[in-house]
């Protein structure tokens, strides 16, 4: 059975400590950590590692702007202090943490247990790392004029709760704009979008990611996906499956046989894809002039995400709409013509 040297209950019965920064270990006076949360296995100090700053780090504090520090903070307090590495701390002071197994009224610790000891310590820290990967590519996204202090705590909880298991590269860079897009505009992303972006894998982002491709601007972003069948969309693999798979996660709404239309009082409607536009004539039904969007819209939360994508265009698209709408009546005359 393990005793505390330093007579205050430190280290548990299993070897394991949690540091604390703040604190101080075995008397270690004059022994400073800079960026380092520390854990203590079995007698040995394991620094945790810390990417956001420091002589290795991904970002210099004394480098980034009064935003990427406020997003810091704002982290590291709806997640209880685990991305506060910049501040000059004295090695952590030890606290009990779990370990402690009773057997018969005597603390008996197996290597069972201590096995149980190193897998959470290589599972936290991997979602330590997850969590700060996160962080540092978001700060890369804030606006000059963000405010992340007023980003609910709530949501920042919530987001960290099922982004810490992603590690995937590209998946990071979009969890990294989710948080960065919430810093920005609070209130731009709900709940219900994070955690749509939770339940999806990569290849389930990347099929959402192209169907971005293929918005126009009308008052909206407004995807554009009539005969999929063709291939301006099939050489992307948007079709029926793809198509099928998202609206299961709730990102579009897909109606291959009625789609959607758009309504408006206006007669005319200028419509624009990378930069171009187009000029349309509606035509009336029912008092509204309207224009046939196509078999597929985004919903809510398709339409929060497809924040997240820097859509470049598709080739041939935008000819593609302009030659089908003229074929249709709705253009008087080609671009450029």
């Amino acid at each position: 059975m393990s005793s505390d040297p330093s007579g205050d209950g430190g280290i548990s019965a299993a070897g394991v400590v949690v540091g604390d920064p703040g604190g101080e270990v075995g008397g270690g006076e004059g022994a400073v950590v800079v960026g380092v949360r520390l854990l203590m296995y079995d007698g040995n100090a394991i620094p945790m590692r810390s990417n956001l700053v420091g002589d290795n780090s991904l970002v210099n504090l004394g480098d980034i702007s009064k935003p990427a520090t406020a997003l810091i903070e704002k982290v590291s307090d709806a997640v209880g202090g685990i991305c506060k590495p910049w501040q000059a701390v004295r090695v952590a002071k030890a606290e009990r943490k779990a370990g402690l197994i009773r057997a018969g009224g005597e603390i008996e610790i197996t290597e069972l247990h201590q096995r149980a000891a190193q897998r959470w310590l290589e599972e936290e820290a991997k979602k330590q790392e997850n969590i700060e990967s996160i962080t540092a590519l978001a700060i890369k996204y804030l606006d000059e004029d963000a405010d992340p202090s007023q980003v609910s705590d709530d949501w920042v909880a919530n987001f960290f709760d099922k982004s810490r298991i992603v590690s995937e590269t590209e998946m990071q860079e979009l969890w990294g704009k989710l948080l960065a897009g919430e810093a920005n505009a609070p209130g731009s992303f709900s709940r219900k979008a994070t955690n749509t972006l939770a339940d999806m894998d990569a290849g389930d982002a990347i099929q959402f990611l192209t169907l971005c491709r293929y918005g126009w601007r009308v008052d909206s972003t407004r995807l554009l996906v009539y005969d999929y069948r063709n291939s301006v969309y099939r050489d992307n693999r948007i079709n029926f499956e793809c198509l099928a798979n998202l609206e299961s996660y709730g990102l579009i709404r897909f109606d291959p046989i009625e789609g959607f239309s758009y309504h408006t009082n206006h007669k005319e409607l200028k419509l624009e894809y990378d930069g171009r536009t187009i000029d349309v004539v509606l035509p009336v039904r029912n008092d509204k002039h309207h224009m046939f969007l196509g078999f597929v819209v985004f919903t809510s939360v398709g339409e929060q995400l497809s924040k997240l994508c820097d859509a470049s265009p598709v080739d041939g698209f935008y000819d593609y709409i302009q030659d089908l709408f003229m074929e249709k009546g709705l253009l008087r005359t080609k671009s450029g013509e």
